[in-house]
C-alpha cells in the first residue's frame, strides 16, 4: 500500500519504534534503504547485530538523517506510546521530502472495539480518526487514506482474550468449551480497533 503511493525514485524509509527490526528487514528485501529508531537497548542491539540494520537508540530526534532525505516514515503501533506525538510528527515532516509519505497504525478510540484501547500507563495518547487527522493537518500532512484493519481470530483465542480482558476467572475455560464441541479451530474475520492512516507531507 505504501509502495503504490510512493512517488519518485527515492527508497529511504525510517521506522519510528522499529523494535527488533523485522519490518525494516522486510522493507530492505523489497529494495528500500531502511533506517530505524527505538528506545529499547535490547531491541536496537538485536537489529544491529543480528540483522545488520542501521538503527538508532532513542527517539526520532536522535536520528542523524539530514532534513528532506527520507521518502517514507512509519509509526506502526507507536504514536500512542509517545510522550509528545506532535513533536514527533513535526520531526517526521522535517525529515521527509516534499510529497513524502507517513504511515501510522494506532487504536481508534471511537472504533467498534475502542474500549480495548484503554491500556494505561502503556498508552499515553488516544486518537480517533478525527483527532488524528487534525493533528496531522497541524504538523504539515494531508491524509490520503484511512481504513479499519480486519484480522482473523480463532474463536478459542478470541474468547480467551475477551475472558481475560473482562477479568473473569479461568480464561482457558472458553477455549476448552469450544474445543470440546469441535469449534476450537474455527476462525472469524472481524474489524479491530486498529486504524491505518497514510498521509502525505505538504
Amino acid at each position: 500500500m505504501i509502495e503504490r503511493r510512493a512517488t519518485g525514485s527515492g527508497r529511504v524509509l525510517l521506522d519510528v519504534g522499529c523494535a527488533h527490526g523485522f519490518f525494516l528487514r522486510a522493507a530492505q528485501a523489497r529494495g528500500w534503504v531502511p533506517h530505524g529508531v527505538d528506545i529499547s537497548a535490547e531491541a536496537v542491539e538485536y537489529a544491529r547485530r543480528d540483522l545488520g540494520l542501521a538503527v538508532t537508540r532513542g527517539n526520532i530526534d536522535d536520528c542523524r538523517l539530514p532534513p528532506l532525505s527520507v521518502d517514507v516514515v512509519t509509526l506502526i503501533g507507536t504514536i500512542e506510546h509517545l510522550t509528545d506525538p506532535m513533536r514527533t510528527l513535526r520531526s517526521a515532516a522535517r525529515l521527509l521530502r516534499s510529497g513524502g509519505l507517513l504511515a501510522i497504525t494506532t487504536p481508534d478510540i471511537e472504533g467498534r472495539l475502542g474500549y480495548f484501547s484503554w491500556k494505561p500507563p502503556e498508552h499515553l495518547f488516544y486518537f480517533s480518526a478525527r483527532t488524528l487527522a487534525r493533528l496531522l493537518d497541524e504538523t504539515g500532512f494531508v491524509v490520503e487514506l484511512r481504513r479499519v484493519e480486519w484480522k482473523y481470530y480463532g474463536l478459542a483465542d478470541l474468547g480467551q482474550r475477551l475472558w481475560g480482558y473482562w477479568g473473569l476467572p479461568n480464561p482457558n475455560r472458553w477455549a476448552r468449551a469450544l474445543e470440546s464441541v469441535g469449534l476450537g479451530r474455527l476462525s472469524v474475520k472481524i474489524p479491530t480497533n486498529e486504524m491505518l492512516v497514510i498521509a502525505r507531507r505538504r
